[in-house]
């Protein structure tokens, strides 16, 4: 766990959030100047869903935080990135929709029957996988240590300070070397 890692989760997904106001506020500027119906469509469809990515902006972040601590403050982790992963496939499938009417009906999806299967298996699957990454980096020995690259070279290092058992010692021949005159 370190000060520094958290730091980079916040900012990282901070950043990534304000990057994305910024451009959808040249975008909503470019609107008048373009003229274009579908260039309307999406900043309006990116306006109205403005909540959704903040929210899985939110929750993504606080899972990132937690993530970055020990073992058993980490534990909320999974269930806040598979949350966050449910408010990104409600942007996906809004996405979807809007490229469905955008096509004028060349294109139609149906995924209303499929829906809560879909949400069910992606909220699942990243709860397990986040689970099985805590089980995977589970303190051993029973010290609460993270298993980040540092901890791992440095677990590395100590291995290889200790003695390893002794070899004879083979001692070659002498062998006298000619001088050159």
């Amino acid at each position: 766990m370190g000060l520094l890692q958290i730091l980079k989760v916040v900012f990282s997904k901070a950043i990534s959030f304000l990057v994305f106001m910024i451009a959808l506020m040249c975008l909503n500027i470019l609107i008048p100047l373009l003229n274009s119906d579908i260039f309307t469509s999406v900043v309006w469809f990116l306006n109205s869903n403005i909540f959704v990515v903040f929210m899985a902006t939110l929750f993504l972040l606080f899972g990132g935080i937690f993530d970055e601590l020990v073992f058993p403050t980490n534990l909320p982790a999974p269930i806040l990135n598979a949350v966050g992963s449910l408010f990104i496939m409600t942007f996906a499938f809004r996405t979807i929709y809007l490229v469905s009417d955008l096509s004028a009906g060349k294109i139609t999806i149906n995924l209303q029957s499929v829906y809560g299967y879909i949400y069910l298996f992606v909220f699942l699957a990243v709860l397990l996988a986040g689970y099985l990454d805590i089980i995977q980096n589970m303190p051993e020995k029973g010290r609460f240590m993270r298993r980040t690259y540092a901890a791992q070279q440095a677990a590395q290092q100590e291995k290889d300070e200790q003695p390893e058992e002794e070899k004879p010692i083979r001692s070659r021949p002498k062998t006298r070397r000619k001088r050159k005159i």
